[in-house]
C-alpha cells in the first residue's frame, strides 16, 4: 500500500503546503502589528503575540501564543483562533464601555 501526500488546495493557517508557508507567515505578522495596535487602546500591560510554525503529517500550520507579562497565557494551533480571540476581547469591552 503506498500513501500519496498532495498539496492543499487551499492554503490557510490551518493548514498550507512548506511553499506557502512563508507568505502566511508574513501575512500573521502583519495581522499581529495590526491586532496589537489596536489592543493598546482597550488593554494595558506587556501583551505580545509569538508566531510560529508546526508541522504536521498533513502539512504545515501557523500557530501562535499570546504572551501577557512575558508568560505564554494561551497557545493556539491554529493563529486565526487567537487573532479571533483577541478580536472578541476587544468587541467585548467596547461593548461594555
Amino acid at each position: 500500500m503506498s500513501v500519496v501526500i498532495t498539496e492543499p488546495e487551499i492554503n490557510s493557517y490551518f493548514l498550507c503546503s512548506k511553499s506557502a508557508l512563508p507568505e502566511l507567515l508574513k501575512q500573521a505578522e502583519h495581522e499581529k502589528a495590526n491586532i496589537l495596535s489596536d489592543l493598546k487602546a482597550y488593554v494595558k500591560g506587556n501583551i505580545d503575540i509569538v508566531i510560529r510554525q508546526e508541522f504536521y503529517p498533513m502539512g504545515y500550520a501557523v500557530a501562535g501564543d499570546l504572551l501577557v507579562n512575558g508568560e505564554v497565557a494561551r497557545s493556539y494551533d491554529c493563529i486565526d483562533l487567537l487573532f479571533l480571540d483577541l478580536n472578541n476581547l476587544m468587541f467585548s469591552i467596547l461593548l461594555k464601555q
